[in-house]
């Protein structure tokens, strides 16, 4: 029986949680125990290892993850406790190893974006493998998974949309091609006041402006009997 909630994401996400939206989903599917792993600026990369590491070792669980910027990366550069951050352009890395500067990591960075950037249906692709095989491994052991993309456009520039291999894959809403950002603003929700200067499809949500989203996820859930409901 799944009788506990886990979120994760970026920063999306955690103004999600922020705003107490993961307690209300759990109240709305019956679910007594809640936990957040989302992190502002985290990776895909984050995302997948950080939820494998909870799944080993928790009872089963319904995880919601909320994908974020493909091109995010996460190095296993810092000196903390857990040794991985991740990185985007422009980012900086608090604890570097000393041999390690923050010019290397920038370069680093900009080197994977100019790989990246004209091979982004391989990119993806990859990133599809692994969720597909985070989503059995977790399966395996009893829980359940939901995955939606949350703002990360990229998607409609390559053929993935199109694709029978995810389309059957339920638990990944719309093969990442649907955006939870975009649809509650047009839903209704408000954004983050100091928002304001960005794209208006990647403000943050304001917390507790969650219903929307999880209207939408108790009714995907529900139709598509992700907990047999």
């Amino acid at each position: 029986m799944i009788d506990r909630l886990v979120i994760n994401g970026c920063s999306y996400m955690d103004h999600y949680v922020r705003g107490n939206g993961h307690a209300d989903l759990a109240n709305l599917l019956g679910i007594n125990q809640i936990r957040d792993l989302s992190e502002s600026g985290a990776s895909n990369d984050r995302i997948i290892r950080t939820t494998f590491e909870d799944s080993l070792i928790a009872n089963p669980s319904l995880y919601v993850l909320g994908t974020t910027f493909f091109l995010r990366q996460e190095l296993s550069l810092s000196t903390r406790g857990d040794h991985w951050e991740s990185v985007k352009l422009g980012s900086r890395v608090n604890y570097l190893p000393p041999h390690v500067s923050q010019t290397d990591v920038q370069n680093y960075i900009k080197l994977g974006l100019k790989f990246n950037q004209d091979t982004m249906d391989a990119h993806v692709e990859l990133l599809f493998y692994r969720l597909i095989m985070l989503i059995d491994s977790l399966q395996s052991r009893g829980h359940k998974v939901l995955v939606f993309n949350t703002a990360e456009k990229a998607i409609f520039n390559t053929s993935f949309c199109d694709r029978k291999l995810f389309k059957d894959r339920t638990e990944i809403i719309d093969s990442l091609c649907w955006l939870s950002i975009p649809y509650q603003f047009e839903k209704g929700a408000r954004y983050l006041k100091q928002d304001e200067q960005l794209d208006p499809n990647l403000r943050h949500v304001a917390p507790g402006e969650h219903k929307q989203l999880n209207n939408f996820l108790l009714d995907y859930i529900k139709k598509e009997s992700i907990l047999h409901i």
